[in-house]
């Protein structure tokens, strides 16, 4: 135990008997190791010495789950069942309590997520185009291990795609093997238990969270590509754990986002401040909230991390990573000039609003003309490629917001083609204009319809999905799909006839992704009603 503990937590262990020959001192050892525990966070109640000692393997199970939980992933939580005074039901319920709290249980405060919950997120982050939606079947063929080493270290398994899914044994050894050769990440299942209809989620989740770890492979990938996305970030971001602590990182990759986030400013200067008064922690924890509640303003992210997490020392790397993927996430759509002359602000740009990859015909397209300075002089400039390879200006709406200092430019697309969008202020260009995107005819039609109870963006997997649909004129048939907007699959809905123009669908999904609601009508026509993300609730 005492190795162990050493060797998970990095910590020595003064006075220990190396070769115990009596029970007292192998008391004396076990007590050094739950003080060290227990001064590093973790609490212990119902849970003591003699328990180890005695060999209960419910509760040595109990305090290695939490050690693992603690020092591998980074969360804490009490030992504790208050509610029996019979120790063997005591100690299976200590068990149970563990494993809820690992996959299915919130912390409190400062951990409002489970790490189940966190790794999933993560990972769907990683390799979006091999989502995962369990730690326990989908790691069955390797396919989706492979597919996480390839991300993590390009080049290491580029043809696992093309692996047989049957050869499930063969694909898990070899991926265990090339994370272990490539990442350092330790064997720390047998190839045929995670090749195994009844792979153990708690085994799962320990294996993985050597790729989620501070330090890991993961916190690696993320700084790298936190300095290629953000090239003018101007803070050194080492760490993704107490470099996040202050929330001046959270506040700049916002801002980094979206020039108009954070127009009130937030507090920086903690050179000034001890790091231990209740002052330090309060401007900390304000500059995260701060940051936050704009993330959900500006781009719909809500906070399903508690600000109190961000601000603590031992925050562990998981939950920043988890967060800050919203971010890494959104593309911003510029095309930058090759050759940039007199730009009158470099922080001045054309950004879409939307986080749409794909422009079709009819579909309205809002830009965003960020760091506009009062009094300026703009000349906004819309205008389309047609057959004689020329540009024709097309119509637009422009919004100037003062309070911003930004411009909005609404406008739908006529026709398909290379569509151009030129800005200059006081007569000099932004410096990524112009800007240019490519709009295709689609297959997707609007139609005059009025939606009911389909306001949200996001919904849960596994939950009954309905809405409701009201028509201007007769419909007799028709179906309703959602179509998985990476997989191209789609589910029919099933459409209740409630009066002669008003319909309910329903439907559930239970793959997280993306997905388009799509109405087609009995002459084949497609319309669009919306794109809505379908998420676990975490």
């Amino acid at each position: 135990l005492v190795k162990l503990y050493e060797s998970i937590s990095g910590k020595k262990i003064d006075k220990v008997v190396k070769t115990p020959k009596n029970v007292a001192q192998k008391l004396d050892n076990i007590t050094l190791v739950m003080k060290g525990m227990n001064n590093d966070g973790v609490k212990f109640v119902n849970i003591g010495p003699f328990d180890i000692c005695n060999g209960n393997p419910k509760l040595i199970l109990a305090l290695i789950w939490h050690m693992i939980l603690y020092y591998q992933m980074g969360f804490f939580h009490s030992i504790n069942d208050n509610n029996s005074t019979d120790n063997s039901l005591n100690s299976q319920k200590i068990v149970e309590r563990t494993k809820n709290l690992i996959t299915n249980e919130k912390t409190p405060i400062a951990h409002n997520v489970t790490p189940k919950a966190l790794i999933l997120k993560l990972i769907n982050f990683l390799i979006p185009q091999n989502r995962a939606i369990n730690l326990t079947t989908d790691w069955n063929n390797g396919k989706l291990l492979a597919a996480l080493i390839e991300k993590l270290s390009p080049g290491s398994c580029p043809a696992f795609e093309t692996w047989n899914e049957r050869n499930s044994l063969l694909n898990v050894t070899t991926a265990l093997c090339l994370a272990e050769v490539h990442l350092g990440i330790p064997v720390l299942i047998e190839p045929h238990h995670m090749a195994a209809k009844n792979v153990d989620e708690l085994s799962m989740i320990t294996y993985l969270s050597s790729f989620t770890k501070e330090g890991g492979v993961t916190e690696k990938y993320f700084i790298n590509t936190m300095t290629q996305n953000f090239i003018n970030f101007p803070l050194h971001i080492s760490n993704m754990t107490t470099d996040w602590n202050n929330g001046v990182a959270l506040c700049e990759i916002i801002k980094a986002c979206n020039s108009s986030a954070l127009k009130t400013g937030y507090f920086n200067d903690f050179k000034q401040i001890d790091v231990n008064s209740d002052e330090y922690k309060k401007k900390c924890i304000a500059n995260i909230k701060y940051a936050m509640d704009e993330a959900k303003r500006l781009f719909g992210i809500e906070p399903k991390i508690e600000p109190e997490l961000f601000a603590s020392k031992s925050v562990p790397a998981l939950a920043v990573m988890s967060y800050i993927s919203c971010f890494l996430d959104i593309k911003k759509k510029f095309v930058e000039n090759n050759i940039i002359e007199e730009s009158i602000d470099r922080g001045s740009s054309i950004q879409f609003i939307s986080n749409d990859n794909e422009f079709f015909v009819g579909n309205e397209l809002k830009l965003m003309i960020s760091n506009i300075k009062l009094n300026s002089k703009i000349s906004i400039n819309v205008s389309y490629e047609d057959s004689n390879k020329l540009f024709v200006n097309t119509a637009f709406k422009k919004l100037y917001h003062p309070e911003d200092e930004c411009y909005y430019v609404d406008f739908v697309p006529p026709i398909s083609s290379i569509y151009k969008i030129d800005v200059d202020s006081d007569n000099l260009s932004l410096s990524n204009s112009p800007l240019f995107i490519n709009v295709i005819e689609s297959k997707i039609k609007l139609c005059d319809l009025k939606i009911e109870n389909l306001n949200k963006e996001s919904y849960n997997v596994g939950d009954d999905f309905s809405f409701n649909i009201k028509c201007d004129k007769r419909v007799d048939n028709f179906n309703c799909v959602l179509e998985d907007v990476l997989s191209k699959k789609r589910k029919f809905c099933e459409i209740t006839k409630m009066s002669t123009k008003l319909f309910k669908i329903t439907t559930k999904i239970d793959l997280i992704g993306k997905y388009y609601v799509i109405l087609i009508t009995d002459d084949q026509n497609e319309i669009l009603i919306k794109t809505i993300n379908f998420a676990n609730d975490f």
